[in-house]
């Protein structure tokens, strides 16, 4: 218990110093869109019910016509969890980072904990679960889960999926532990809980079942394998079968993205092993993580593609054979081996490669490394030594590169300059400068990466997740404040076509239109907008103010009422649509218009004259004298206070 207590306080302090050093990091890169701006929040009653009905996202774009698409990320508890920090913490990410940090520290706490599960009677268990454990705690590759705050999806699903199998492991040793049936009830009712938990938190969960299944037959041969456990096998089965049938009755489908790499079988083996021996390789050496997605797919077998596959087989049947002679390293394996599979193209993603996808498969090869080297260092002369030794060379290692790569994530800027720089054809990298030029004003640079975004989506042979979008919106708004009309069109107009559903689109596409002078066809795009999204104000502000601009008051007034009425401190629709009640003789709803604008904006000489305009119609000659007194102290040479000045001094 003294040797517990220690290696519990020792993990514990290695995940608070290593990865409180990135806590002071901003909101980065979907951040913004998820946390900041609400977009995966719970924010009222029917988000709640929303967010367990729609992918994440039709949840995303609730607000401007939602995605027509089947399957797709369901990951409502995730969605909750950052809302209850939205609650404790509003806009400060500190509070954020350090919530995540807890998760990762459960996550390691579970690892530990599974690790003496599986190593079962293996010479020193105990020792051997914590160093893996320990290199697990503060590898580098973890930042994408622990420094990025929308990655606590990987850990709240790894967290709960580890310890659905911890109680699994408890029934196995039920027998010899003398479990009583009420104590076997509440282990299994904990782990059915906690998978349901883990597959509403990320998908990945739907590993656990299978990995289950392997263990099970792993304990096959021990005296305590009864019906016990063979119930919470079962049942974990049946908590993963419901979980897809509800996505299927939901969501219309279990679609999580994109399609296979390659029409052949042979070539997508052969990108599935180039993936699995590039994570190896990222896992051993890690020695600049990076969130760069690019991955070439493979379209010609060669001998290069013919050894990744001969070692994924080697691996795979290394793991099989030593599983079945009842091995833990074939155990700890296949653990890698199952936790990637998602990851090795079996099952088609938006992501043909990120690193993320190794939390938490890593542990199970840094654990088959640490048995390894045990097993090929303990006859040597001085082995204690030699152990402790390279264990200590590799945790001031990772510890050194964890902590000099955190800074990375401190800022969009230093996050997508860096991945840029490791690879100048990343597309979402690329993408991000050019919305964060757009925001800074350097519209020439924002065009300048979003046309390098565009070229590199397009690179044959290479997967890549990008948003079209994102990248031809930032484009075309960028085109746009450069008054170039006939591009900032064609970039909208390709908007649009990636997302037809997406009132944006329409309404930047409107914009675009108008200023170009064409009109008919901005209203026919705000049109749409507002028909796809009937509360999209900014469409019926901008719509309002084109009818208000061409003389057509009667339609000013009907499209903009509803958002007055939505939106009583909307200064714009007020203003607009009290010019148009104001055109149309309707004095008393202008002046209410005006009234509730002047209200909002004290220092709008223009519209207090046209409120006064209202007032000495109505015959209230104090109330107009006193806001046209007003009027003419803040513009005095404006055309209109001087025509309300001139036609009501007669």
């Amino acid at each position: 218990m003294h040797k517990r207590s220690l290696h519990l306080i020792a993990l514990g302090l290695a995940v608070g110093l290593i990865w409180l050093t990135g806590a002071g990091g901003e909101f980065v890169w979907i951040d913004h869109v998820e946390i900041e701006e609400g977009g995966y929040r719970v924010t009222s009653v029917d988000d709640f019910f929303q967010v367990w009905t729609t992918s994440l996202d039709a949840y995303l774009e609730r607000q401007h016509g939602e995605l027509a698409t089947k399957g797709g990320y369901l990951r409502p508890l995730y969605a909750c969890s950052i809302s209850l920090d939205w609650l404790l913490w509003k806009g400060n990410p500190f509070g954020y980072h350090v919530v995540n940090i807890l998760w990762h520290g459960l996550v390691v706490w579970g690892l530990y904990v599974l690790g003496q599960q599986l190593l079962g009677q293996q010479k020193h268990a105990r020792q051997l679960a914590f160093v893996a454990a320990l290199l697990f705690a503060i590898h580098p590759l973890d930042m994408h889960s622990v420094t990025w705050i929308s990655g606590r999806k990987d850990s709240m699903c790894a967290a709960l999926g580890i310890f659905s199998l911890i109680a699994l492991g408890k029934l196995f040793e039920s027998e010899l532990a003398g479990f009583s049936l009420h104590r076997t009830m509440c282990w299994m009712l904990t782990g059915i809980a906690a998978l349901a938990a883990a597959l509403f938190c990320k998908e990945l969960a739907l590993v656990v079942p299978p990995f289950a299944l392997v263990w099970y037959w792993f304990k096959l041969p021990h005296p305590h394998n009864r019906l016990r456990c063979r119930t919470m096998l079962v049942a974990l089965w049946m908590t993963a079968g419901l979980a897809v049938g509800y996505r299927l009755a939901i969501l219309g489908g279990i679609g999580l993205g994109i399609d296979y790499p390659s029409d052949s079988w042979v070539n997508n083996l052969a990108t599935s092993a180039n993936l699995i021996v590039c994570y190896c390789g990222r896992i051993v050496a890690p020695l600049e993580p990076t969130i760069v997605d690019r991955w070439p797919i493979v379209q010609e077998i060669g001998l290069i593609q013919v050894g990744h596959i001969a070692l994924l087989v080697l691996l795979t049947g290394f793991a099989t054979f030593n599983v079945y002679r009842r091995k833990p390293i074939g155990l700890v394996l296949c653990w890698f081996l199952i936790w990637l599979l998602p990851a090795s193209g079996i099952i088609p993603l938006r992501h043909q490669y990120a690193e993320r996808y190794l939390y938490p498969a890593s542990w199970g090869l840094i654990l088959t490394i640490v048995l390894l080297t045990f097993h090929w260092t303990s006859n040597l002369k001085h082995a204690a030594w030699i152990q402790r030794a390279t264990l200590a060379v590799f945790c001031i290692a990772f510890s050194i590169l964890s902590i000099s790569h955190n800074h990375n994530w401190s800022s969009d800027r230093t996050l997508f300059e860096n991945a840029v720089r490791q690879d100048n054809q990343y597309v979402e990298g690329l993408s991000g400068l050019a919305l964060l030029d757009l925001k800074a004003g350097d519209f020439s640079s924002s065009i300048k990466h979003s046309k390098a975004a565009i070229q590199s989506a397009n690179v044959p042979g290479v997967r890549s997740y990008w948003s079209p979008f994102i990248v031809y919106s930032n484009a075309g708004q960028a085109e746009y404040r450069l008054k170039n009309w006939a591009q900032a069109i064609l970039h909208f107009e390709a908007a649009r076509k990636s997302r037809p559903q997406n009132s944006i689109s329409h309404y930047h596409l409107g914009q675009a239109y108008v200023a170009a002078g064409e009109l008919e066809l901005g209203e026919q795009s705000y049109q749409q907008a507002i028909e796809i999204s009937p509360e999209d104000h900014f469409s019926r502000n901008n719509l309002g103010h084109l009818y208000l601009s061409t003389g057509r008051y009667a339609d000013c007034a009907e499209i903009l009422t509803p958002t007055v009425v939505a939106q009583p401190e909307n200064s714009l629709a007020l203003a607009n649509l009290g010019a148009a009640w104001l055109a149309t003789e309707n004095y008393p709803l202008a002046e209410t218009c005006l009234e509730q604008y002047a209200m909002l904006n004290p220092q709008d000489g223009i519209n207090l004259a046209k409120l006064a305009w209202c007032e000495f119609e109505q015959r209230k000659t104090a109330e107009a004298k006193q806001h046209l007194e007003i009027a003419t102290r803040l513009a005095p040479q404006h055309s209109i206070i001087r025509f309300v000045t001139e036609r009501f001094r007669q």
